[in-house]
């Protein structure tokens, strides 16, 4: 006496969660450029932010150390702030470029 035969087993449906039918992945299905903008919105208001912030503190120290004749803190200040404005200022324009170009 022998065994009878084991069925085959069913092969399950296709994941259909990515909407992918031979036609490749769809970033619009995921959601990606909508995040996308929101992130270059949110990244570009928080680096302009910072060099509001930075300007601010900057002059603020300066007039500080100016009232309490600190001459070489107000010079150690004004050096590291040349170094600080343009890495700063080239972030700040590549994220508000980035950004309207997200808005088009």
């Amino acid at each position: 006496m022998s065994n009878p035969p084991m069925p085959l087993p069913q092969t399950p449906p296709a994941a259909n969660h990515l909407d992918v039918e031979h036609r490749g992945l769809q970033l619009d299905n995921l959601g990606i450029r909508g995040h996308e903008a929101k992130t270059a919105r949110t990244l570009a208001f928080f680096l302009v932010g910072m060099l509001g912030l930075s300007f601010i503190l900057h002059e603020g120290l300066v007039v500080l150390m100016s009232f309490y004749n600190k001459a070489e803190a107000v010079t150690a200040l004004e050096h590291t702030f040349n170094q600080w404005l343009p890495v700063l200022a080239g972030l700040v324009g590549t994220a508000v470029g980035f950004y309207l170009k997200e808005r088009k």
